[in-house]
């Protein structure tokens, strides 16, 4: 299967193949093994560069999805020339990786996570915060988790309801995220 995707996270999985979480338009956030991504000569180890939007083939392997081909579409490289601005991105794709479920598509949040990046990568130093703000009102709008007045509750300085909602959001997620990865560990997976 052909997809767009944003690379939200690697983890290595053996010496020298990684395990890719995806936010793709297609099918929603998913994992996929890259298999040798972490030689010296890989032609994907690049694409697959967290924040990247890339574009590759998903094959079904017999322990899982694999990742083939991947090409980068867009590596929003100004979001990862400074610390701040990279640190905004991450914030987003965290969000994503913690509190989408796999495998559950939604184009609006696909458009709204490539809106953030875009907007991240193109920001100055004076706007990112408000670029910050207004981002993560949308997202709870787009999340579904009381939107209403989202927008009112986001303040240029210091931390707002907001932080603390997409805490809770995110706390809600982990158990079942450290459960997936005790269940790693225990078929000998290294995380």
């Amino acid at each position: 299967m052909h997809v767009r995707a944003i690379v939200i996270r690697k983890i290595p999985v053996r010496e020298h193949d990684q395990l890719v979480v995806l936010y793709t338009k297609e099918a929603g956030r998913l994992a996929a093994t890259a298999k040798g991504s972490l030689r010296a000569s890989s032609a994907q180890a690049l694409a697959l560069d967290e924040g990247n939007m890339i574009e590759c083939e998903l094959v079904q392997g017999r322990n899982g999805l694999l990742i083939t081909g991947a090409q980068v579409s867009r590596a929003f490289s100004g979001a990862k020339s400074s610390v701040a601005r990279w640190a905004a991105a991450q914030f987003f794709l965290q969000v994503i990786q913690l509190s989408v479920y796999d495998e559950q598509p939604d184009i609006q949040l696909w458009r709204h996570l490539v809106d953030v990046l875009e907007q991240v990568d193109g920001a100055s130093a004076d706007a990112l915060l408000s670029v910050f703000r207004s981002c993560q009102g949308r997202m709870l709008e787009v999340l579904g988790y009381g939107a209403s007045g989202a927008a009112q509750l986001v303040s240029h300085i210091g931390r707002t309801p907001l932080d603390d909602r997409f805490e809770e959001i995110a706390q809600r997620r982990m158990a079942s995220l450290d459960l997936l990865y005790d269940a790693l560990r225990l078929a000998g997976v290294s995380c």
